[in-house]
């Protein structure tokens, strides 16, 4: 599972398309805010970026309504925020060097809702009464919130290909992303296996989730 592996937060400036890295500061009254950077020196963020460039593929997913905000937003609003999988990509890493001759079976979900505004934005959530209740935005103290973010499995198979197979996509047969039913159906014995909770397996449908296999 990947979607509570922390990310960045980058914005694009229109005027000079550079992106920005995003802190999250504290004052002195303990209010939280958000502070956008030129990248400097973060090898993992200007990793990441130049492997997107390489890929070449554009696997974001932006709507009609998002692109006329952007037209009319300001150079580095809310609009333009992207969160990226860095510390996937150091995981990806480590794999390629400690562990050349893996085999690898990522599960996770491909989309949620509620999630906050931006390109593979997260669901921010919080416990209340013994509900999850989503949240605006993830700038409150540490612990009060759950973070979880959906796994773009394409960009996800594209750059493991780079990092741990010196490969690019479309190269490697065996390295595929299946959705979940499928994978199911194709490895599992539907009829006699249950969760743990009992729930026969047959009944755990789930269309927004997907599986990475190598």
């Amino acid at each position: 599972m990947e979607n509570h592996f922390a990310h960045d937060v980058i914005r694009y400036d229109t005027n000079s398309l550079k992106a920005h890295q995003g802190y999250v500061c504290v004052d002195e009254k303990r209010n939280y805010y958000e502070l956008f950077e030129p990248i400097g020196d973060d090898s993992t963020i200007l990793k990441y970026l130049s492997l997107k460039k390489r890929i070449g593929t554009n696997h974001t997913k932006t709507s009609f309504q998002q692109k006329i905000k952007q037209w009319f937003s300001s150079p580095l609003s809310a609009n333009r925020t992207e969160y990226i999988p860095t510390k996937l990509l150091q995981f990806m890493n480590i794999l390629n060097t400690y562990f050349p001759r893996h085999r690898l079976v990522l599960t996770d979900y491909n989309s949620l809702n509620n999630v906050m505004e931006g390109v593979n934005g997260p669901l921010v959530q919080t416990a209340y009464k013994g509900l999850m209740v989503p949240c605006s935005n993830y700038l409150s103290p540490p612990g009060w919130c759950d973070i979880v973010f959906p796994v773009n499995f394409e960009l996800l198979r594209d750059m493991y290909l780079l990092t741990c197979r010196a490969s690019t996509a479309g190269n490697e047969k065996n390295t595929k992303v299946v959705k979940y039913d499928d994978f199911l159906e194709r490895y599992g014995d539907i009829e006699a296996s249950r969760s743990k909770k009992g729930a026969p397996l047959k009944l755990m449908h789930q269309p927004n989730v997907k599986v990475f296999l190598t």
